[in-house]
């Protein structure tokens, strides 16, 4: 990545509240229109309405929020929430505007991976909140400063949990991942946890 492209993300992660990260096998360079999404194109479907779920309307209300998506190229996606959206073709207009490098707020990092965003972000003092089926399950949940790690069909790669400060699930059964950001969306607002010390601190 430039450093051009690096000081770029760097400023947008500086000002955000939460970034969700997805990790899907969706193709970077995928140019076909929205109906041809799902299956052959690595469900990026599935990234957009994850994309409807975190941002819309939560971060209005919660403060700013970047949405980004480990795709495979390898590149990651990018998104600023900004405005409304209210259906899912709307959030899938937006990653194909992003995709073909015409939007103004979403934008494609090639040679960028998710493990490595998680770096900086960690650097500029986020927390990692990683969700997993195998993990404690949680109802008391803080966005605040958190990288919120899900995937959408893959799992987040094995390097991430060495990364991860916090690890939560919400059940112990499989959920929509579009589902599981809603519900972390609504969770973070009811009773939110003190922000005391983490995994692994004292």
């Amino acid at each position: 990545m430039t450093g051009v492209s690096r000081s770029l993300l760097y400023k947008r992660l500086s000002s955000a509240r939460v970034v969700w990260l997805v990790f899907s096998s969706g193709r970077a360079w995928y140019r076909g229109g929205i109906r041809g999404w799902a299956g052959s194109s690595g469900r990026l479907d599935v990234v957009a309405r994850v994309m409807l779920a975190a941002c819309y309307p939560g971060c209005d209300a919660q403060g700013g929020c970047l949405f980004a998506a480990s795709l495979q190229g390898p590149a990651l996606f990018v998104h600023e929430a900004g405005g409304r959206m209210c259906r899912e073709y709307e959030a899938g207009e937006e990653i194909l505007r992003g995709l073909q490098g015409v939007s103004r707020l979403s934008m494609v990092y090639p040679g960028l991976s998710g493990v490595e965003l998680l770096s900086l972000a960690k650097s500029l003092g986020y927390r990692v909140l990683l969700l997993s089926e195998r993990c404690p399950v949680s109802w008391r949940v803080s966005l605040n400063r958190r990288v919120v790690v899900l995937g959408a069909d893959i799992d987040p790669p094995s390097a991430v949990h060495s990364l991860a400060d916090e690890c939560i699930s919400v059940g112990p059964i499989s959920y929509l991942a579009s589902s599981v950001a809603a519900l972390l969306n609504v969770l973070s607002q009811i009773d939110p946890p003190s922000e005391g010390p983490g995994i692994g601190e004292a």
